[in-house]
């Protein structure tokens, strides 16, 4: 549900800050802030879920969730260096700041996360990665001010369906 919500609120603040630009300068400073305050206050409550759910865990199970971490964060990392490469090289900035960091970043981290799905056989979590995916890609031809919309709205959606099949997943076990 907080990923729905961040997702919804932080991507739906860019969306606000540059509707009806013209010319498009991109998103407003106030909106990227609001869009990382929701990221960190994200990354800070998985984080202390995770290590709940984790204590006690130790040897090989705990060095595959440290590799897997490695993992999702090298995979994030390459994503935006890639993207400050486009921004130097010249391209768009309606591309790459517009079209590229709503969406690229998405796919690359949902493909490593749906890979890791696959490989234990998690389906849902790989429908979820999956579904996110599309999204994103599908986005990307909405242009600069839609693929900032499109992929909030979507992704809430995908999130909260996903929450949804879980509340009825478990209260039928």
């Amino acid at each position: 549900m907080l990923g729905a919500a961040v997702f919804l609120f932080g991507y739906g603040a860019v969306w606000c800050s540059m509707r009806d630009q013209h010319p498009y300068t991109g998103p407003g400073g106030w909106a990227i802030a609001v869009l990382y305050a929701l990221v960190i206050v994200a990354a800070v409550a998985s984080s202390r879920v995770l290590n709940r759910a984790t204590t006690g865990v130790t040897g090989r199970a705990r060095r595959q969730l440290q590799a897997q971490g490695a993992a999702f964060a090298a995979a994030y990392a390459g994503a935006y260096v890639f993207m400050g490469a486009l921004g130097y090289l010249g391209v768009s900035y309606r591309i790459v700041y517009g079209v590229y960091a709503p969406t690229a970043p998405l796919i690359v981290v949902c493909a490593a996360a749906a890979a890791g799905a696959a490989a234990r056989e998690n389906w849902p979590q790989l429908g979820v990665g999956i579904a996110i995916i599309a999204v994103a890609a599908a986005s990307a031809y909405s242009g600069p001010v839609g693929a900032w919309g499109y992929t909030g709205l979507g992704c809430c959606l995908v999130l909260l369906g996903y929450a949804a099949a879980l509340v009825v997943w478990l209260r039928r076990a």
